[in-house]
């Protein structure tokens, strides 16, 4: 799931239309989820596991095989 902080719903979706994104999108835009996870630096992939803790978190650019790798271990 991608969270769009502080943006407008159509920019959200154009973003993700035009990176060819196809993921479900919440959207936060008073940034309330993104205060909850601390997330300071905008991209974060924020890993969340079964129990709802924060597995791992890694700031900027990140591949769809980096994603594999962090959630790899939560299986």
């Amino acid at each position: 799931m991608v969270v769009a902080i502080q943006d407008a719903e159509a920019d959200a979706r154009a973003v993700m239309t035009q990176g060819g994104y196809d993921l479900p999108v919440l959207l936060d835009p008073p940034g309330d989820i993104a205060n909850r996870y601390r997330v300071t630096a905008v991209p974060t992939a924020v890993v969340i596991d079964a129990q709802g803790k924060i597995a791992e978190v890694r700031v900027g650019e990140t591949t769809a095989d980096m994603l594999e790798s962090m959630v790899a271990p939560l299986r």
